[in-house]
């Protein structure tokens, strides 16, 4: 029904564990697909949106997207999604600008986003609390959102350029001491790649998930490191890793990395980073597409399967089902992201 227009309604179910975001860029309609401990599906969320390219924010009461799709309805503006994880209940929250969102965090009510809107790109944020809104505009840097540490909204921004007919890096992350996005503090990054995946402090350090950059013959690599600063953004070292680590998360005191090679479409790893070094590596079979972490556990989703893995016993396997399959075979909809309770 995702692609008739027809009016269909929400199949809520509060046993759910974790969601799994189907969304499509052709109709006004996505889903929020619920899951149980055993990955067995028992519900869903319509959201009367669609493009939900993006893991949803998971704060204690609710679940937020921003969605950046327009086909089929004619949205020019960001619109804020919220889901409420007891009820199911689903607003929209007008952030008040004429622009698409294309990656999204939430810092306690403040919602930060980025988009292209040509020929500026934008970075905005909007205080569910007040509806206040403040935007960075850039011509030459396109940016994604991808954190708030220490007190700063961490940006990457990258700008292809060409030098002797080869694309090299030009990319930067800009700092952002509060949410009227002024005066920015650069570090670039150019040395070590030209985007990123994920950015997390431990240990008085910057941990910083490389995502690709191109190499001396010009090419577009996927890189396969974190990069480690100190806590003045100064260059300390690579940490190599078998393949594109997209996300950093703390458990138990230690710092873990999750990745996975998208091109193989294979299994996934996780790392575990000790003293600057790949500690230990798990094998997890199934792809980590999208991931999130609550407490002990791990929820993988990919447009094949969904799992969840428990950090507590060896990184064994929960459960998992393969059934999911389906939503991409029915080549007009995809996985858009993956949620936990």
């Amino acid at each position: 029904c995702i692609m008739s227009g027809c009016s269909e309604k929400s199949d809520f179910n509060s046993d759910y564990t974790f969601g799994v975001v189907e969304t499509t860029g052709e109709r006004n309609k996505s889903y929020l697909r619920l899951f149980d401990n055993d990955c067995k599906e028992i519900g869903k969320i319509v959201i009367k949106d669609a493009d939900i390219d993006m893991t949803p924010i998971e704060t204690d009461k609710n679940f937020i997207l921003v969605p950046n799709g327009v086909i089929g309805i004619g949205k020019d503006k960001a619109d804020i999604v919220v889901i409420n994880k007891a009820t199911g209940e689903v607003e929209e929250e007008s952030a008040g600008n004429d622009y698409i969102a294309t990656s999204c965090i939430e810092d306690e009510d403040i919602v930060y986003y980025n988009s292209d809107n040509y020929p500026n790109n934008i970075i905005a944020s909007y205080n569910r609390t007040n509806g206040e809104t403040y935007k960075y505009e850039d011509k030459d840097y396109f940016y994604i959102v991808v954190s708030t540490i220490n007190d700063n909204i961490i940006c990457c921004g990258d700008a292809s350029d060409m030098v002797d007919d080869k694309y090299v890096n030009n990319s930067k992350l800009l700092l952002f001491e509060d949410e009227k996005l002024e005066n920015p503090k650069e570090v670039d990054i150019s040395e070590y790649c030209a985007r990123i995946n994920d950015i997390i402090y431990y240990n008085d350090n910057y941990y910083v998930a490389a995502n690709w950059g191109y190499n001396e013959s010009g090419d577009n690599v996927t890189l396969k490191e974190i990069l480690v600063f100190d806590k003045n953004f100064n260059y300390l070292k690579t940490i190599n890793t078998d393949c594109n680590v997209s996300k950093l998360f703390i458990y138990n005191q230690k710092l873990y990395a999750v990745g996975y090679d998208k091109y193989l479409r294979e299994g996934n790893y996780v790392y575990e980073i000790e003293n600057d070094e790949v500690s230990e590596t798990k094998y997890l079979e199934n792809r980590a597409q999208f991931v999130s972490v609550k407490d002990n556990l791990i929820y993988v989703a990919n447009d094949e399967n969904v799992a969840i893995y428990d950090m507590d016993n060896d990184f064994s396997k929960v459960s998992s089902n393969d059934d999911i399959g389906r939503i991409a075979k029915k080549g007009y909809s995809y996985i858009g992201g993956v949620c936990a309770k």
